[in-house]
């Protein structure tokens, strides 16, 4: 009698393995009642305009859609197995072509509620989440990174079990929980806890604290996109419909009292390197603060540069907030130009700190702004109102005066010997 064949064998396995994969998934699968509507995870923009359901479409920052089936299958969320019966999807356009028309549709979140009374709100949240994603991807080049590409946004009756009390939601790989639908919230903690949520899932990651939570993230989304949205809404680059959460004067609220004082203090003493390497709270404040320093002064091409240059020491897995700065740091001294802005332009005349590398600079300024000044910084030599030298990187104070408030503006450092031919 022969050996037996141990390949015919695996395979064999295999292909019974695979059949009983097949068979409980079939088991598990919830029943679909008669006329459910389930929707595709993308679909070109001919065929989107058939897709069942009530639509809304979406225009701002960038273009897309609502849709909420009028039947939808009845979902169950995967760590906590609470029903939901309210369903609304959020599409992000595409393939942009001429005039800005989208291509293709492709589902960014899935938002789900309890039952049909959480209707309404689910569909303010999935708006809020549409704008969030497209603040996020226009300034950051941030997608989402899965299959098909689709967050799942479960808005549930109660708090998760064993979540802390205080705990406004969580966020689990491509699943965000947003806690206790039906608990009195102020609408600026609808869209503040929205914000942090999504923040966990979007932006890269800073770990390494002991309070108030462990990864950074999330303090990081709800501060820089707030303030985003406090921009956008003051320049008209997005409508109040847009920011459903929350009233213009809420947001503006929130970010004069949660993040402007923490802009004000590094534009008066520049960073702290031994608060940004504290574990704790006032840690986490020196991190977020400074990141949202670097978009506000460097711009978002600034903001996404110093994440590109992050990264974690030898000794350590996760990037730390140390990590951080030196990343921010290395991407100025990498880069052929810098642009610098003021962090705020309430005021024609503005005085804060930048970083400047060392090297030799052509500079020239935007229409609306009429003057720049380093004063008497040491190893700062003005050789011409186009040209200065900065013999050794540091933080230094500029003046910028602006022909008038409110405009966004940005003084030009390029490289010499790096212009364009």
């Amino acid at each position: 009698m022969g050996k037996p064949d141990l390949r015919s064998y695996r395979s064999y396995l295999r292909i019974l393995r695979l059949f009983a994969a097949i068979v409980l998934c079939a088991l598990l699968r919830p029943c679909v009642p008669a006329g459910a509507q389930e929707l595709p995870s993308q679909a070109p923009a001919a065929s989107f305009e058939g897709l069942p359901g009530e639509r809304v479409l979406c225009g701002s920052p960038a273009p897309g859609a609502l849709i909420t089936p009028k039947s939808p299958e009845r979902r169950v969320d995967p760590k906590y197995s609470q029903s939901y019966a309210a369903v609304c999807d959020a599409y992000a356009g595409a393939d942009i072509g001429p005039g800005g028309k989208p291509g293709s549709f492709r589902r960014k979140f899935e938002v789900c509620g309890p039952d049909a009374a959480s209707l309404p709100t689910v569909q303010r949240v999935a708006r809020q989440l549409l704008t969030l994603y497209g603040e996020v991807h226009s300034r950051l080049r941030l997608d989402h990174s899965l299959a098909d590409g689709t967050v799942h946004v479960w808005l549930t009756r109660q708090s998760g079990a064993g979540a802390s009390s205080d705990a406004g939601g969580e966020q689990f790989k491509d699943q965000i929980y947003i806690y206790d639908l039906y608990a009195e919230r102020r609408p600026i903690e609808w869209l503040r806890e929205t914000a942090h949520e999504y923040g966990h899932f979007i932006l890269p990651g800073v770990s390494g604290f002991k309070e108030p939570e462990n990864w950074a993230n999330g303090i990081l989304g709800e501060r820089l996109m707030l303030r985003w949205l406090r921009d956008d809404l003051r320049t008209e680059r997005i409508r109040p419909d847009d920011a459903p959460l929350a009233s213009a004067a809420e947001i503006d609220e929130y970010v004069s009292k949660q993040v402007d004082p923490l802009l004000r203090r590094i534009a008066a003493e520049g960073t702290d390197d031994r608060a940004i390497a504290r574990k704790d709270a006032r840690g986490m404040d020196a991190y977020t603060g400074f990141a949202v320093y670097i978009d506000a002064v460097y711009g978002d091409a600034g903001l996404l540069a110093a994440m590109t240059y992050s990264a974690p020491s030898q000794a350590q897995s996760f990037v730390l907030a140390p990590d951080f700065l030196r990343g921010a740091l290395a991407s100025l001294q990498a880069a052929s130009e810098i642009l610098i802005g003021p962090p705020f332009t309430d005021r024609e005349r503005e005085t804060f700190m930048v970083y400047l590398p060392r090297g030799d600079y052509i500079v020239s300024a935007d229409p609306d702004l009429r003057s720049w000044d380093f004063g008497s910084e040491r190893g700062v030599h003005v050789l011409s109102k186009t040209s200065l030298i900065v013999a050794s990187g540091d933080w230094r104070m500029v003046t910028l005066t602006l022909r008038k408030t409110g405009a966004p503006t940005r003084l030009r450092l390029q490289r010499r010997g790096s212009e364009v031919q």
